[in-house]
């Protein structure tokens, strides 16, 4: 989540901070092994308008406290899912939650909840306020320079060699693992332009891509494109107010705008297309068939026209299910197409996509969809649209406290665990400062006599972050005995024993006996939200592992699996192994297609290859 702001770069769309200094941040872009890569660089504005030489390379941390010894008490609001701590005046925190909560509603406009990862864990927002942000630990700065200058050598660094480092705290980002996420920000009181917080195109992109049953591609990329032609935010104040009039006429502006998701006329792949389209839809505009948008997988291997093509043309159509002008809603509200989209959504999650499909939900064949979106183009490179929730958003009453102790360590110290992660990744000579900052915020209440399941099963978690498993499982096992809501406590419990039990019998494999209470725990797992990939493959590794057989039960948990994960080739990769292992080499070759679809990557495909050799009969040995 982000400031409001935008700036275009060549063709980068960059998104930036205005806290104290300007972080632009460029979009999330997934990698084709599904992970998430981000880049930053640092800017200086001049006036709002200019733009001064950058002098430095920037190196951004996660927040980090070397003591709390603030007298400035944590404050504590919390909604249905959702938990809040700040040190912000309460004034400046009640807006910020009615921003976060106002965008969350309005979001739904777009993407219904059904349609985004859900969670069983609250999530959590940490707000700090710019005054009392203490400065970089020179130690700290020390272990990054020296590990820069070692990466220069091996041309692992991000940054030039002969670049001074500027190392800081970044002002906002968004954290998170199998079942939680948190998000912090670093708030200027000061500053009058709150409501100016958005939704940053990652996280949309986050909530889409971790929604189980997963979504079809053409729908996320589609949306991504889509998003960014869309406005959240008031227009500004122009010209004085000065009568109750004025006040009153524009607070019905605010309440209107406030109230609706503004989408932007098409801007169709580049400028001098977009032109050329205004001047001759009919003879410019070249549609790819619906069938094509609706197969494509692998969008990274296409050539790089035909991506922006294949993205540009998800766009439209998605623009044009939303589109309440031409739709029965009017005046903004959902449309009979918005409902067929939404319900073709949820069927192609679990089925497959075919004609008979998309007719069952909309009502048209492709081919009339194709003349429906060749009609709608003209309009949609003119015209803007609006659509707004059918009553006022009314945030719910923000009852703000002092956080005691336990909530302190669950909210914070959860961003502090998620922490662990991003700074491993990016500068691991400081993790273990990292581990201990998430160490001191969980255990201060838990020395206080807290023995919250929650508590214990985050500090399960944070050892096991901590690569510690023989420190993790106690905490894990008092949290899952005491049934905590927390679906990776139980996955990780398992793990780990089912690595001692695989341990302690040496060349005799486990009996399905033995596997009890690893069963047990994974069963919980996969009761609780959000659904975790890892749970399935460990199902997977027990039938390798162990004597259990590849039963119907057990095929029906790891076909669960696959409907929820059907592009993780981690997950179709471990099943056909197992398989491979039981003989059921028709459902192999199956998964092995299934494979290849979904990874690009070179190292995946061929294991790909080769277990395809090891399932295919040597000709000359039939002979």
């Amino acid at each position: 989540m982000t400031k409001s702001g935008r700036l275009i770069v060549g063709k980068l769309k960059l998104q930036f901070t205005p806290i104290v200094r300007y972080t632009v941040r460029m979009t999330a872009l997934p990698t084709s092994s599904g992970k998430v890569t981000f880049s930053m660089c640092t800017i200086w504005l001049s006036m709002g308008l200019g733009l001064l030489a950058q002098t430095s390379e920037v190196v951004e941390l996660p927040p980090y406290v070397v003591a709390e010894n603030s007298t400035i008490p944590w404050r504590y609001a919390e909604f249905p899912g959702v938990e809040f701590i700040s040190r912000c005046p309460d004034a400046v925190t009640r807006q910020l939650i009615t921003s976060q909560y106002r965008l969350h509603e309005l979001l739904g406009l777009i993407i219904p909840r059904e349609l985004r990862m859900q969670w069983d864990n609250t999530r959590k927002y940490v707000y700090f306020n710019e005054s009392n942000q203490p400065a970089v630990n020179q130690e700290m700065v020390e272990s990054i320079e020296k590990q820069e200058r070692l990466d220069a050598k091996t041309k692992q660094s991000k940054h030039r060699a002969d670049a001074d480092l500027e190392v800081g705290f970044m002002p906002n980002f968004r954290f998170w693992d199998e079942d939680s996420i948190a998000v912090f920000f670093v708030i200027d009181p000061t500053d009058q332009d709150q409501d100016g917080i958005t939704l940053a195109n990652s996280y949309v992109r986050y909530l889409l891509e971790s929604r189980t049953p997963a979504l079809s591609r053409w729908f996320i990329e589609g949306m991504m494109e889509l998003y960014g032609s869309m406005r959240f935010t008031e227009p500004p104040i122009k010209g004085q107010i000065d009568s109750v009039e004025v006040i009153e006429n524009f607070a019905v502006v605010v309440a209107k705008f406030r109230n609706a998701v503004t989408v932007e006329p098409v801007f169709w792949i580049s400028d001098q297309k977009t032109k050329a389209l205004k001047k001759n839809t009919k003879s410019e505009l070249k549609l790819l068939s619906l069938a094509e948008i609706f197969a494509v997988q692998l969008i990274e291997t296409k050539p790089a026209d035909y991506q922006q093509q294949w993205r540009a043309q998800s766009s439209l159509f998605i623009r044009w299910a939303l589109d309440p002008e031409k739709g029965t809603g009017g005046g903004g509200l959902p449309n009979n197409r918005t409902q067929a989209l939404w319900k073709f959504l949820e069927r192609s999650s679990v089925e497959a996509v075919t004609e008979t499909l998309f007719q069952e939900c909309f009502g048209l064949s492709y081919a009339a969809t194709e003349t429906a979106l060749r009609d709608y183009m003209p309009s949609a490179l003119r015209t803007a649209y609006s659509l707004r929730t059918e009553q006022p958003i009314v945030t719910p009453t923000i009852s703000l406290r002092n956080a005691t102790p336990l909530e302190v360590s669950l909210v914070k110290g959860e961003l502090n665990r998620l922490e662990i992660g991003y700074v491993r990744a990016r500068y691991p000579a400081i993790t273990d400062t990292y581990i201990e900052q998430a160490r001191r915020t969980l255990r201060r209440s838990y020395d206080l006599g807290d023995r919250d399941p929650r508590l214990l099963a985050a500090l399960g978690l944070c050892e096991c972050d901590a690569l510690n498993d023989v420190t993790a499982l106690p905490f894990l096992q008092a949290a899952t005995a005491a049934k905590v809501v927390r679906p990776r406590a139980y996955y990780e419990q398992a793990r780990i024993e089912l690595k001692l039990l695989i341990t302690s019998r040496g060349e005799i494999k486990p009996t399905v006996k033995d596997l009890g209470n690893i069963l047990k725990l994974l069963g919980t797992a996969r009761k609780q939200s959000p659904a975790q990939v890892d749970v399935y493959e460990l199902y997977a590794k027990l039938g390798l592992r162990s004597e259990m057989l590849l039963s119907k039960a057990m095929d029906d948990v790891l076909n669960e699996g696959l409907r929820l994960f059907p592009r993780n080739f981690r997950l179709i990769n471990a099943v056909a192994i197992l398989k491979t292992m039981h003989g059921r080499i028709d459902e192999v070759r199956i998964l092995i297609t299934r494979g290849f679809a979904v990874t690009a990557n070179p190292s995946e495909r061929a294991k790909l290859e080769h277990l395809l050799s090891a399932i295919t009969p040597d000709p000359e040995g039939e002979q």
